[in-house]
């Protein structure tokens, strides 16, 4: 905290001149936050608990502080400016170090006023003695995540040395390259992903009834390979007038950039929160 309050500091000194127009800080990370109080509770990568950041960065620079989590912040970025931004209800996947979603429903993003996250990554898709870290056994995260998947990969590729898989250094892009060219082990990997996540997305679908699915995540460089085999493993499991019209697509913000953190001064200005926060001082 220290460090990170320190970093603000030498920011405001650097652009003294520039920062009397700031009126918001936003903030988003991969934890589990509550955006109301402005407190991290926990994180996989930093070792912090119960941390109230936003009060701690307000008290430090008087302007008002936004606090979420990177997947909602992500889906509001989408629906406001990018892929989704003509729809009013889409469900939003990322798979890359972790796996999450996000939903928007009648033009609302989920849970963005509450400590909840849609977690599918820590749904049980199998009985499997891997731990994850939120300290249950067969999360669909350990599945299908972005490293979990090169190990996969590493594994299948030594244990069949005629694989595309053996001729490149083995990395998310060399994976994906191997599925288009029909690599077996490669499209056994691809098929385990949209096998995996099509049962879940289909409950989320059965649910929510989505107009789009949009897809963050490097595996989408084997887009035209993994969209359509999720896309059939939701249709046989989903209510089918649900599934007749349903779309997937890659998201348009890969590299966000600071559209998720604006987002949520954008969606303070509309719900009113950041005018009272301006009111109050």
């Amino acid at each position: 905290m220290h460090h990170f309050l320190a970093a603000i500091d030498t920011f405001f000194q650097r652009y003294q001149s520039r920062v009397e127009r700031l009126t918001a800080i936003s903030i988003t990370m991969n934890a589990i936050v509550d955006p109301i109080s402005g407190v991290i509770y926990s994180s996989p990568y930093y070792a912090i608990q119960d941390i109230p950041l936003a009060d701690k960065i307000q008290e430090k620079t008087g302007v008002a502080v936004f606090l979420q989590h990177s997947v909602t912040a992500w889906t509001m970025a989408e629906s406001l400016y990018g892929a989704a931004k003509n729809n009013t209800d889409i469900l939003q996947i990322v798979i890359d170090d972790i796996v999450g979603a996000g939903v928007v429903t009648n033009g609302k993003t989920l849970h963005s006023n509450s400590h909840s996250a849609v977690e599918i990554g820590h749904t049980k898709v199998i009985d499997s003695q891997t731990q994850c870290y939120c300290g249950a056994k067969g999360c669909l995260e350990t599945e299908i995540s972005i490293p979990q998947l090169i190990k996969k990969a590493q594994h299948l590729a030594q244990e069949n040395p005629t694989s595309i898989l053996n001729q490149y250094p083995i990395t998310v892009e060399t994976l994906c390259d191997a599925v288009l060219i029909g690599d077996k082990q490669a499209l056994d990997i691809i098929n385990l992903v949209a096998q995996r996540l099509g049962f879940i997305l289909a409950v989320m679908v059965n649910i929510f009834n989505p107009q789009k699915i949009l897809i963050g995540s490097p595996l989408c460089r084997a887009k035209s390979a993994l969209f359509p085999l999720i896309l059939s493993s939701i249709q046989h499991h989903v209510l089918p007038r649900y599934a007749h019209n349903l779309v997937i697509e890659e998201t348009e913000l890969r590299n966000k950039g600071t559209l998720p953190a604006a987002s949520l001064v954008k969606e303070a200005l509309y719900n009113g929160s950041l005018l009272l926060e301006l009111m109050q001082g």
